[in-house]
């Protein structure tokens, strides 16, 4: 028993430093984008990546294209820093999350209701599986902090008529607790900085018979999962905000609710509190 405990211990060593070879890790780099190439079924590509005693992982280069060759998410840079040896405990906590130079476009055509990321979903989801039904106990983390630069989120729906861009220069979240079972997020700070946050209505592709009245009758629509968030301060500099929800062109001298176009936002929130549908904070 002791020799054969004294085996696995030296070939755990020895894979532990063979994965910290540069040579190594490209090899692992090239092999894990032909899997997925293969999976998915369409072109993906990982430029680099460095993987440091188990708990720190940073990819470059990272392109994935969806089915009609158009990106879907192209990383200049992707870190993550999990806790040390995770694998042998039960609540990983991931300490550091960060994406740089990246590019996340997501859309839907005029004439169809499918998302270009949805071949991602149908690649990993089991036969038989309902993707509305969570199946097992969910994986849960603690994420201490996030960090983007340069980073543009766009969701182009033709078929639903919206628009959403986020472009940000700089987003910097410090995490003191993320509990899914308790749905409450424990944030210390939110700082952004150089960001730009742009929306667009036009009539929607799809059938008008289609479209769904929305009526109220939860208390909060605004919080429909009853989520609970405690940040102590969120600082914003020189951000700005586009609002389009018509073609017409604005008539000057006019105030026009369509229109809205705000620059130069700098705020800062202290005690900032969500619960239900009522937002707290001094601003």
């Amino acid at each position: 028993m002791r020799y054969t405990a004294g085996i696995i211990l030296l070939l755990l060593i020895t894979a532990v430093v063979l994965v910290n070879l540069t040579p190594v890790q490209n090899f692992l780099a090239r092999k894990s984008a032909d899997i997925l190439s293969k999976k998915l079924k369409t072109k993906v590509e990982i430029g680099h990546v460095r993987i440091d005693f188990l708990n720190h992982i940073l990819l470059q280069g990272v392109f994935i294209a969806d089915q009609s060759n158009d990106t879907v998410l192209y990383a200049g840079e992707a870190q993550v820093r999990i806790t040390d040896w995770f694998i042998f405990k039960d609540k990983p906590e991931l300490h550091y999350l960060g994406l740089k130079n990246a590019y996340i476009h997501m859309y839907r055509t005029a004439t169809s209701k499918a998302w270009n990321y949805d071949f991602i979903e149908d690649a990993f989801s089991t036969p038989g599986s309902n993707k509305d039904t969570a199946a097992g106990k969910p994986f849960e983390f603690d994420l201490k902090k996030i960090e983007l630069d340069n980073v543009r989120l766009h969701m182009d729906d033709k078929w639903g008529g919206e628009d959403q861009e986020y472009d940000i220069g700089s987003l910097l979240v410090n995490s003191e607790g993320l509990d899914f079972k308790k749905k409450l997020l424990e944030v210390s700070t939110i700082v952004g900085k150089n960001s730009i946050v742009t929306l667009r209505d036009y009539p929607a592709g799809k059938p008008k018979s289609l479209h769904k009245r929305i009526v109220y009758n939860d208390t909060t629509p605004f919080n429909p999962g009853m989520w609970a968030a405690n940040v102590k301060s969120i600082s914003l500099e020189n951000c700005e905000f586009h609002l389009v929800m018509d073609d017409k062109k604005p008539i000057p001298g006019e105030f026009d609710y369509n229109h809205i176009d705000i620059k130069k936002i700098n705020a800062y929130v202290r005690a900032g509190t969500i619960s239900g549908d009522t937002i707290r904070g001094n601003v």
